[in-house]
């Protein structure tokens, strides 16, 4: 009996030292985290006072535009994302950033208007939240595959080559540099963040990933925050009813464009972009990021399940998928 206390004393001992060591690597993690994210962010700004800005820039023969949004609060930091899609390997046709007709013009800053010559178009528009970065585009590009970037984040180069690259191996499909598989219970769906991650863990600079095998599907759920591409027609025409939409997910677009992909039967698919090397946070973006109140109020889960529910959803993915 002694000896299997002695045991038990000694495996627990074990657990507690793993347990502060996973603290100590976590804690290590986040400050190296926080000072490659400072370090990015000084460059981008040193970046926005060189005269070198004219090297990147839109291509008018790309196969894509480049669409988002941003609030008032954020419209001295949004020049940072929009230079990040500029500077891609693979640059867009154009950048358009909607933003609300309420937003006097002389608000936008002047870095933001010096972009205007290097591809970026700004565009007022009546505000319907974060749904704005796509729905406007849909409209005036509907010919054109689209691409939605976030406000708050700078991308790596390669982020819109691979939305491309696997928009050819699955034509017709939404695309999605970071995405997850929705989970079910008792016939219910899930909060997103439940479902099973498909994003893998690490950045290849060759976008030729050979363990990664992605299959395209109704139950991928494509996250905004490092990209999607939406192809011609991919979304069901409902997603220009803006009432609905505010009623049943006024705050998720990611939620309201994914309810709009089912119902069209287009499927998802995510590519190997990774999660390493990080997409850097523009510093000062995240005072008012409405991700947290969706989180931090289960927000997420309600808005899924409000759309899956008012337009039979599960019904559709379980005959399509």
């Amino acid at each position: 009996m002694d000896s299997l206390l002695l045991l038990a004393l000694i495996i627990a001992q074990f657990v507690l030292l793993a347990a502060v060591l996973a603290v100590i690597v976590k804690r290590n993690n986040q400050r190296t985290d926080y000072l490659l994210n400072l370090v990015s962010n000084l460059r981008f700004a040193d970046e926005a006072e060189s005269a070198e800005q004219g090297r990147s820039g839109a291509d008018p023969s790309s196969e894509y535009v480049a669409s988002v949004t941003t609030t008032g609060p954020r419209l001295h930091l949004v020049d940072r994302a929009v230079r990040s899609m500029l500077a891609q390997s693979k640059p867009p046709r154009g950048v358009y950033l909607y933003i609300s007709d309420q937003i006097n013009v002389a608000e936008i800053p002047a870095k933001l208007r010096a972009l205007e010559a290097h591809g970026l178009t700004i565009r007022q528009v009546p505000d319907v939240g974060p749904h704005t970065k796509l729905v406007y585009a849909l409209k005036e590009h509907a010919q054109h595959k689209i691409v939605t970037f976030d406000d708050d984040m700078i991308y790596p180069d390669n982020m819109a080559a691979c939305l491309l690259h696997y928009a050819g191996r699955f034509p017709g499909c939404v695309v999605a540099n970071w995405a997850r598989r929705l989970k079910f219970c008792f016939g219910r769906v899930l909060p997103s963040r439940w479902g099973t991650l498909l994003t893998p863990p690490l950045l290849e600079r060759n976008i030729e990933q050979s363990a990664h095998h992605p299959k395209a599907s109704l139950r991928t759920f494509a996250y905004g925050t490092s990209g999607v591409l939406y192809p011609p027609g991919a979304l069901h025409e409902k997603v220009f009813d803006f009432k609905l939409m505010q009623k049943l997910c006024p705050k998720e677009d990611d939620v309201w464009f994914k309810a709009m992909s089912i119902l069209a039967g287009t499927r998802t698919v995510e590519t190997n972009l990774g999660i390493n090397p990080r997409h850097y946070c523009i510093s000062g973006s995240q005072v008012s990021a409405l991700r947290h109140e969706n989180q931090e109020n289960r927000k997420n889960g309600e808005q899924l399940r409000a759309v899956f529910s008012a337009f039979n959803l599960y019904e559709l993915i379980r005959k399509g998928d």
